[in-house]
């Protein structure tokens, strides 16, 4: 039989892999709980919900396994609960030196570029050297934020929880910017009505998102 007449369907496994999966017939997925629209927990239905998590799903259906949620409050916490091999894997990881002493990462299946975002009073564009003595805020444990260490030391960061925090702050001034994808930034301007934010320039960081699992399940990253 040849690939091209191989059902969409059909996925061709070693026997390494279909014992790994005969052994692990479940894994645990610690999602992000506040990166929508690609992926989020939605507070009123009590379920995660976004397109990585829609992919995972995919996968997971194609493969014969299970999911099974490893919900916590923060991404920072995801992150720790794979590390510490409470979890076996994350869904929208962009690759890190840091993250890579843990993790093994698929091929990218996103490219997400990062800009910054103002308060409409604010005029003008920006490059992130015009926001130097600035203050940014910034979500914890994103993966930008080593970036912006190393390439804009002049620029203050402002570690904050959640999304929805970062862009109260910058449309109350309390901050002079933060930087969020387009997709994030018009989902959260949506949902929580905040009107007087626009974008300013771009940051020269890119989220290539991946899946992350963890390093001592090598198979694991390969069936994904």
């Amino acid at each position: 039989e040849s690939v091209s007449d191989l059902k969409s369907t059909d996925i061709i496994l070693t026997e390494e892999e279909k014992l790994w999966i005969s052994e692990n017939p479940i894994i645990r997925h610690a999602p992000d709980p506040d990166y929508a629209p690609y992926e989020f927990f939605d507070s009123v239905e009590q379920t995660t919900k976004g397109l990585s998590t829609n992919y995972l799903e995919l996968i997971a259906e194609k493969l014969g396994l299970k999911i099974e949620r490893i919900h916590s409050n923060a991404w920072s916490k995801s992150l720790e609960n794979v590390k510490e091999k409470n979890a076996d894997l994350v869904t929208v990881a962009a690759e890190t030196p840091q993250r890579s002493e843990y993790l093994l990462f698929t091929s990218p299946y996103i490219e997400l570029p990062d800009l910054i975002i103002v308060n409409d009073d604010v005029k003008g564009q920006f490059t992130m050297d015009d926001l130097y003595g600035k203050t940014m805020a910034v979500i914890e444990s994103w993966a930008a934020n080593d970036y912006l260490r190393e390439q804009h030391p002049g620029i203050n960061l402002r570690l904050v929880p959640d999304v929805k925090t970062a862009l109260s702050q910058t449309s109350t001034g309390e901050v002079d910017a933060t930087v969020l994808n387009l997709g994030t930034l018009s989902y959260e301007i949506q949902k929580n009505r905040i009107t007087n934010l626009r974008t300013a320039g771009e940051t020269g960081y890119v989220y290539y998102l991946s899946f992350a699992s963890r390093k001592d399940l090598p198979v694991l990253n390969g069936l994904l």
